[in-house]
C-alpha cells in the first residue's frame, strides 16, 4: 500500500456528493447512482460498472494497476486504474463461504487471502481473482467469529472469538502455531520480529507460538493496541480515553494524551510539515476527529465528527463517510522529502469498512 501523507501546514477537506470507496491524487472510484464510476484528477471518466445494494459493506485492497473492492463478502469489482472494461462476478461462496475479514494480498500472482465461514467452519484461502478458483484452503475451526487478521509478509495472524490466536504461513496456510487465551483479548494484534503483540485481560503479550511474555507498564493499563511505528508502541488507556505511546525496546512510557470521549477508530499515517515528516495519528469520537503528532507527542488540531458513520484510509487519502451518502476526504500530498529510516509505512490494525 502506499505511503499517506497530509500536509499539516494546512489541512485541506472536500467534501464529495458521493460515497466514495477509494480516492488518490490521480484516481477517484465512487458510487453515482446504480454505478461504480471510476474516474481521473480532472473528473473524467475512465470506465463504470454495476454497483451491488449493499455498497456500504465492503472491503478494498489496492494493487500497482488495479483495485479490487469485495461487497458483502461475496460480490467482487476488479477496476483496472488504466482505463480497462472492468468486470465483476459473484464470488463462488458455496465452495468455501463468504469472506468475513480484511483482505491480505497473496505473496504471488493475482490472487487475494481472506478468511471465511462456512457451515460454521472458519478458514483462510487463498483465492485467484483471474481464474475465480481457489488456491488453497488452510484447516477450519468451529469459530463463530473472526475479530482481527494482520500479516507481516510472511506470517499471517488471526484472532477468533476472543480467545483463539492462530499463525498461518503465507505461502501455503499451513498452520505455525496456535494459541488458545483462558481470558478475553482485544481485536488489536500486531506483527514484530516473527512474533504477535497483543493485549488479553488489560495486560500487553508478545509471543512467538512458543513461549509468551507479560510485558508490565507502571501505573498504565492498556485498552487496545492501535500502531507500532519503529520502536513506538502506540496504545490506548483508560477505556479508550487516552493516547500513549509505549517504547518496546526500552520497555518505557513516552507520553500520554488525555482525552475526553472513548475513541472509536484511529489511523496512523504520515504528515508534513516545514518539510518534515512525522508519524501522525487520526483519533475518531463520537464528537470529533483528533490530529495528534506522535513524533512530537501531542494533539495538532481537531474537527468536528459527529456526522460521521467511519474513518478509514484508502490509497493516500483519509476518507470519512458520512450519514447522508457524502464523503469528505483529506487528500495526500506529494512527498518532496524522502522518508528517512523508521517511518515506513506503520503497521496498524485495519477492519473492514462498514457503515449504517
Amino acid at each position: 500500500m502506499r505511503e499517506c501523507v497530509i500536509s499539516l501546514s494546512r489541512i485541506e477537506k472536500e467534501i464529495r456528493d458521493h460515497f466514495v470507496f477509494y480516492a488518490t491524487n490521480e484516481l477517484i472510484i465512487y458510487k453515482d447512482r446504480q454505478n461504480i464510476i471510476a474516474a481521473n484528477c480532472d473528473g473524467t471518466e475512465i470506465c463504470r460498472s454495476k454497483c451491488p445494494n449493499e455498497y456500504k459493506h465492503y472491503e478494498s485492497i489496492e494493487f500497482e494497476d488495479a483495485v479490487i473492492l469485495i461487497f458483502s463478502g461475496k460480490h467482487m469489482v476488479f477496476i483496472d486504474k488504466y482505463g480497462s472494461h472492468p468486470f465483476d462476478f459473484d464470488m463462488p461462496v458455496q465452495k468455501f463461504g463468504r469472506s468475513l475479514s480484511r483482505i491480505i494480498k497473496a505473496p504471488s500472482g493475482n490472487s487475494i487471502i481472506f478468511g471465511a465461514k462456512l457451515y460454521g467452519q472458519v478458514h483462510f484461502v487463498n483465492f485467484d481473482f483471474m481464474t475465480r478458483k481457489r488456491i488453497w484452503q488452510t484447516s477450519s475451526w468451529e469459530i463463530a467469529h473472526v475479530n482481527n487478521v494482520v500479516d507481516d509478509g510472511h506470517t499471517i495472524y488471526s484472532l477468533m472469538d476472543n480467545t483463539f490466536i492462530v499463525a498461518l504461513d503465507k505461502t501455503n496456510g499451513e498452520t505455525k502455531w496456535t494459541r488458545f487465551e483462558s481470558g478475553q483479548s482485544q481485536p488489536d494484534l500486531i506483527p514484530i520480529s516473527d512474533s504477535l503483540l497483543y493485549t488479553s485481560e488489560g495486560g500487553l503479550r508478545i509471543t512467538d507460538g512458543k513461549k509468551v511474555e507479560n510485558i508490565r507498564i507502571p501505573t498504565i493499563r492498556p485498552t487496545s493496541l492501535e500502531s507500532l511505528v519503529g520502536d513506538n508502541l502506540y496504545l490506548t488507556t483508560k477505556d479508550k480515553h487516552n493516547v500513549g505511546c509505549y517504547n518496546i525496546k526500552k520497555r518505557e512510557m513516552v507520553w500520554e494524551i488525555a482525552g475526553s470521549f472513548p475513541i472509536i477508530k484511529t489511523l496512523t499515517i504520515k504528515g508534513q510539515k516545514d518539510g518534515r515528516i512525522v508519524d501522525v495519528m487520526l483519533v475518531r469520537t463520537k464528537k470529533d476527529v483528533a490530529i495528534l503528532n506522535l513524533t512530537d507527542g501531542r494533539a495538532h488540531t481537531f474537527f468536528r465528527a459527529d456526522s460521521f458513520t467511519d474513518m478509514h484510509r484508502t490509497g493516500n487519502h483519509v476518507l470519512f463517510h458520512q450519514t447522508k451518502g457524502t464523503t469528505m476526504m483529506i487528500p495526500g500530498v506529494d512527498i518532496q522529502v524522502p522518508l528517512q529510516q523508521g517511518e515506513g509505512i506503520a503497521q496498524s490494525r485495519e477492519g473492514e469498512h462498514k457503515a449504517p
